[in-house]
């Protein structure tokens, strides 16, 4: 479902401003007290939950900008997945509001120039056209106006997201998309204990840019707990 305008209404990102310094500020530490619940019960580090995105709801989702010529760019994406690296390539929940989130892997990416499909500025990674693939992210649970977000922010480096569009494109070779992103759930339900938690960005805290402008990440994703945690519900709660 797309609902309010991220950059992955998810990978992706607009209203960007209240409470963003004072998360920073924090540093690199969850909210005090932060940790995720299995089944009711606190998560510990012998044991650490995977998950994965589910679906995309209406199975979009965008990364918007205007150029600083006027350009409106969307990037739409039909198909994300988490990527850690491991042999199941899921991510990972932590102890003390932690996550390792891994690489977002979006497919099926296309580009609108002002609302037309673009074959120049096709997205591709390599010789994988239509892939665009993050650099590795971290996640921390916070707490704004009551309720659990997610920051999610890069492991190292500046870029979250270079994808290259082709030599052709009338907006450049390449996109650089840099900054921070915050998530929730949609519904207020991050506490609440559920098999599945529908995310999207939080507005008024992520803050993308790229090409020098503003990004809005518009979508939201359904996560689910995998493997041995397959099926039981889930929650986040800050004390």
């Amino acid at each position: 479902m797309i609902r309010s305008r991220l950059g992955l209404k998810a990978l992706v990102l607009g209203g960007l401003v209240l409470g963003l310094m004072a998360f920073v500020a924090a540093g690199a530490q969850a909210e005090a007290g932060a940790n995720f619940k299995v089944n009711g019960s606190n998560i510990s580090s012998t044991l650490l939950p995977s998950f994965q995105v589910a679906s995309l709801e209406n199975k979009t989702v965008s990364l918007l900008f205007t150029t600083g010529g006027g350009t409106k760019v969307e990037i739409l994406c039909t198909e994300m997945k988490l990527l850690d690296g491991t042999t199941t390539n899921d991510a990972k929940l932590g102890v003390e509001g932690k996550v390792d989130l891994g690489k977002m892997h979006l497919s099926g990416c296309l580009t609108k120039l002002n609302g037309t499909i673009s074959k120049n500025c096709e997205p591709h990674t390599g010789v994988n056209k239509g892939l665009i693939l993050t650099e590795a992210l971290k996640g921390l649970i916070r707490l704004h106006e009551g309720q659990p977000v997610a920051e999610i922010s890069l492991d190292s480096g500046t870029n979250i997201i270079s994808f290259v569009l082709g030599e052709l494109c009338a907006i450049g070779e390449e996109v650089q998309v840099a900054g921070v992103l915050f998530l929730r759930d949609c519904k207020n339900e991050g506490k609440t204990q559920l098999v599945e938690h529908l995310l999207e960005a939080l507005q008024a805290l992520t803050k993308l840019t790229a090409l020098g402008a503003a990004v809005t990440l518009d979508g939201s994703v359904l996560a689910k707990l995998t493997a041995a945690h397959a099926g039981l519900k889930f929650s986040v709660e800050p004390n």
